[in-house]
């Protein structure tokens, strides 16, 4: 599948997954962070990364929808949608589990713990690759 997307692939499908791979990278990169850490506070603003994410996925339509008769740029921009859309949904996702929040947040809702903690964050990621390796898998398939 590689070799076959290198040959017929324009440079907007490689760019296209590229960035979904990448968007999908750092997800996995906070998911693993918080693991790792067991959850809790942080300084920054984890809000703070749902413009870029949101920027994501307006690409990937933008490239889905421009793009209509390359199966190639369609496909990368349905992966860039699923990666975008998750990454969107992880800030508020984390909060709710309280396994990441701001620290201000956190000490004025009484400093909960975070629940299920791994169990929430396995789920995540599995959802998130299952949906990027669907959208980068099914469209090719279909032909």
């Amino acid at each position: 599948m590689i070799n076959e997307w290198r040959r017929k692939a324009s440079n907007w499908a490689i760019a296209g997954v590229l960035l979904a791979m990448g968007g999908a990278f750092v997800q996995l990169l906070i998911l693993l962070a918080v693991a790792v850490k067991g959850g809790a506070t942080t300084g920054g603003e984890p809000f703070e990364i749902i413009p870029a994410f949101g920027g994501l996925a307006l690409m990937g339509g933008l490239l889905h929808l421009w793009r209509r008769g390359n199966v190639y740029e369609q496909t990368a921009g349905k992966a860039m949608i699923v990666a975008g859309v998750f990454g969107v949904c992880l800030p508020p996702y984390l909060e709710f589990t309280g396994s990441l929040m701001d620290y201000e947040r956190w000490l004025k809702s009484n400093m909960p713990k975070a629940r299920f903690l791994y169990l929430y964050l396995a789920g995540f990621a599995v959802a998130l690759l299952l949906g990027v390796r669907l959208a980068l898998n099914g469209k090719l398939n279909a032909r």
